[in-house]
């Protein structure tokens, strides 16, 4: 008899009359990565890491010039600048680097340095490179922005880098 009282519940739950179930609550939204555009010449990779949200290999506009790296990582934390200038200066040897601020669609802290990039996963130190770094502040964190190379090729991009990140945004 236990049998045909849950069959009897089942049924009514099919029945036409019944209102439909509710939907699932809808899961929070992640956060949209930021956007920004880059330049068309510039070869968007997959990220070579799980923190990397973007990764770009930045060529040279001389011939003989090598290419760059730009990659994005966001934070939900905001790290003082100053933290994030000492790690990227020792990422260059220790070079003391020039820094400014701007604003674009969002806040943005820049950092500017020479000298021999440390920071490379192969361990090889890599004479002649620049490093451009950028903190872009958003609703939901910072995202830091990094294009690293030889001098030349960094060089050669710096204002489109600067033009990205006056664009970048959310």
């Amino acid at each position: 008899m236990r049998m045909a009282g849950a069959f009897l519940i089942v049924l009514a739950s099919c029945s036409p009359d019944a209102p439909p179930p509710a939907p699932p609550a809808p899961e929070p939204a992640a956060p949209s990565p930021i956007l920004f555009e880059a330049p068309p010449s510039w070869v968007k990779e997959p990220p070579s890491n799980s923190l990397r949200v973007f990764q770009y290999r930045v060529p040279g506009k001389q011939g003989a010039a090598r290419p760059a790296e730009m990659t994005v990582i966001h934070s939900r934390v905001r790290v003082p600048f100053g933290d994030n200038v000492s790690r990227w200066a020792a990422q260059m040897g220790g070079t003391e680097p020039k820094t400014e601020s701007f604003k674009g669609k969002a806040e943005v802290d820049l950092a500017d340095v020479s000298g021999v990039y440390t920071g490379d996963l192969s361990g090889e130190p890599i004479e002649g490179s620049r490093m451009l770094a950028a903190a872009v502040y958003t609703d939901a964190g910072p995202f830091y922005f990094k294009l690293v190379g030889p001098a030349a090729t960094v060089g050669d991009w710096r204002d489109e880098f600067v033009a990205l990140l006056k664009g970048a945004g959310r």
